[in-house]
């Protein structure tokens, strides 16, 4: 059984700075299959379902008409916490919270060419993205970076 909600919120703080925050919280119930290995599990939670997340972010974007006229810059970060995460129906085995961030750069034109610069796990946080039966975990990613270039014609 799952339960939970999801409350969010936009806020223009000036004409070039936006905030963004989300919780999203889930309650999960094992309610049938009483035994599995031997371990009464019914009331424990469901496996692979977070408790809860958090998401926080900030965009900041600036006409650059001083430095190059017709580029607007742009600078965005987002911090996404994932709650403890059970990975067996016993609950015996979970992932503490994981808390990691992101950040976007770049520069734009009216609607017709992009150019970003990004990272993914921008800190570079350890954690197991995966556990399978038996044992085996699977490392997420660490930092991850790139360039993006997009052109509308």
């Amino acid at each position: 059984m799952y339960e939970g909600f999801e409350i969010e919120t936009n806020t223009l703080i000036t004409n070039d700075l936006s905030i963004n925050a989300a919780l999203g919280m889930t309650h999960s119930d094992i309610l049938n299959n009483p035994t599995v290995g031997g371990v009464n599990v019914v009331g424990k939670q469901v496996p692979g379902v977070s408790e809860y997340t958090v998401n926080l972010g900030a965009n900041y974007r600036k006409p650059l008409n001083n430095v190059l006229p017709g580029l607007e810059g742009f600078i965005r970060t987002d911090h996404n916490i994932t709650g403890k995460t059970y990975w067996e129906p016993s609950n015996f085995t979970n992932r503490k919270p994981v808390g990691l961030l992101d950040l976007r750069f770049g520069v734009d034109t009216e609607d017709e060419m992009t150019l970003t610069f990004w990272s993914k796990n921008l800190l570079d946080k350890e954690y197991n993205a995966e556990y399978s039966a038996g044992g085996f975990v699977y490392r997420a990613p660490g930092r991850q970076m790139g360039v993006d270039f997009s052109m509308n014609f």
